[in-house]
């Protein structure tokens, strides 16, 4: 019965902090601003997070594992590579309409030491279907021979750029453009672009 409030004061802690160094960046971003902006006190804060560092991290750990939610989504391991990458391309594409800060918060978040970008372990296990699915082209001898977070930044890096870079949105891209799209990422991927494995079951 008792939880409910204490996470509810967590939820705006965090909330509100995401908001102010969105707006001010992490150095302009006080307790005392989060205090008056979340409506916690700072003494419920620290029982909450030891320090600023640690508010922080946890507001990177939480951003990632919202990313890495929207990015894995209907993601199924089972399916041929190709509709794989489909739905991976779909989710990457919704993940930015949901969350466009979404890279001016990882930049500013990216400055604290011991952040989740440090953190293998946590970055591989959230994002183990993405990396399974390079791991099985791989396997299959379908994807070029290369490490696979060089593969995947192949395959998926310049969507990512166009967001980040260019702020771009492909929700306006017609059915046939989308469709391409898609066929120039795999062509980054695979070895032999002209062969048809990995796109039926």
């Amino acid at each position: 019965m008792n939880d409910k409030p204490c996470d509810d004061k967590r939820r705006r802690i965090l909330d509100a902090t995401h908001k102010l160094i969105v707006r001010n960046g992490l150095h302009g971003t006080s307790m005392s601003m989060i205090v008056k902006a979340s409506g916690v006190p700072m003494g419920t804060i620290y029982r909450y997070f030891k320090d600023k560092e640690t508010l922080i991290n946890e507001l990177h750990y939480e951003s990632v594992q919202q990313v890495a939610h929207y990015i894995c989504k209907d993601l199924d391991n089972n399916l041929p590579l190709r509709q794989q990458l489909e739905i991976l391309i779909n989710n990457i594409i919704d993940c930015n309409e949901a969350y466009p800060d979404r890279f001016l918060i990882k930049a500013i978040l990216d400055m604290v030491p011991n952040k989740p970008a440090d953190d293998i372990e946590f970055l591989d296990k959230t994002f183990l279907p993405v990396i399974t699915f390079g791991l099985q082209g791989l396997e299959q001898g379908i994807f070029k021979p290369l490490p696979v977070d060089v593969l995947l930044s192949l395959g998926l890096g310049p969507l990512e750029w166009y967001f980040h870079i260019r702020k771009g949105n492909l929700q306006g891209l017609t059915p046939e453009q989308r469709t391409l799209f898609v066929q120039a990422c795999w062509d980054a991927l695979v070895l032999n672009p002209h062969s048809s494995e990995g796109q039926s079951s």
